[in-house]
């Protein structure tokens, strides 16, 4: 689907994922960021800060390529 049909919105830290992706086709759906492996059983307070990051430049990206962002 093009971007521009998909809204964005980063998530407050206690949220059990980073990210909420809404569009037309999928509805609502969350989602987790990360380049490393998505653990939820050990919780690392610095792998948590890097996943907060990988989310905002995905969100960055998604920005980018026309889709809406909130805050």
């Amino acid at each position: 689907m093009p971007a521009a049909e998909v809204s964005a919105t980063l998530l407050g830290y206690f949220a059990s994922s980073d990210v909420e992706l809404e569009s037309p086709a999928t509805g609502t759906v969350h989602v987790t960021v990360s380049r490393e492996r998505i653990s939820r059983l050990w919780a690392s307070e610095a792998r948590e800060r890097r996943q907060r990051q990988y989310a905002e430049e995905f969100l960055a990206a998604l920005a980018l390529s026309g889709a809406t962002v909130r805050p």
